[in-house]
């Protein structure tokens, strides 16, 4: 399983550009009928808002994905951002959540902007060299193909 600070790290200017960040929300959340939905603690004691606030740490968080716009915070979902975003998701993790295994896709360029074309290439490329991945591709992408070329073209980085 993809740790989150490495998903966001492939989405983030290093990698794919996206744009956006996975964030996670735990809250807990009262309903109407709950005891303490009505219960004003302004004027309580200390004592009996330590007590309360124990008793709702105790009830079942929810957890909430969402993403947050890198340049205005805006939280927003998968389907805000359009369907390309949402595509790459899969991808992104069996890419950075798995090691030395035979990760294939489909059309991963569907309803990906050329420059996220080009960006998935070398993620594919740096899953490989990092973890072992191998990738069965089956690609229409002129981007990612050229971007293939590009990088067997390059030599490789003398450190």
């Amino acid at each position: 399983m993809i740790h989150l600070d490495t998903l966001n790290l492939y989405l983030g200017e290093e990698a794919l550009c996206t744009g956006y960040q996975v964030k996670k929300e735990v809250y807990r959340k009262i309903e109407e009928d709950h005891p303490f939905y009505d219960l004003d603690l302004a004027n309580q004691d200390p004592e009996f808002i330590d007590k309360v606030q124990q008793r709702v740490r105790g009830e079942t968080p929810n957890i909430e994905n969402f993403l947050q716009d890198e340049l205005t915070n805006l939280k927003v979902t998968p389907k805000d951002v359009g369907v390309g975003i949402s595509q790459i998701f899969p991808i992104v993790m069996a890419a950075g959540g798995t090691a030395g295994n035979l990760i294939m896709v489909e059309q991963p360029e569907l309803h990906a902007h050329p420059k996220l074309q080009t960006e998935t290439s070398d993620l594919f490329i740096d899953s490989h060299n990092r973890a072992g991945n191998c990738f069965l591709l089956e690609t229409h992408s002129e981007h990612i193909i050229l971007r293939f070329l590009r990088r067997v073209r390059e030599p490789l980085n003398q450190e």
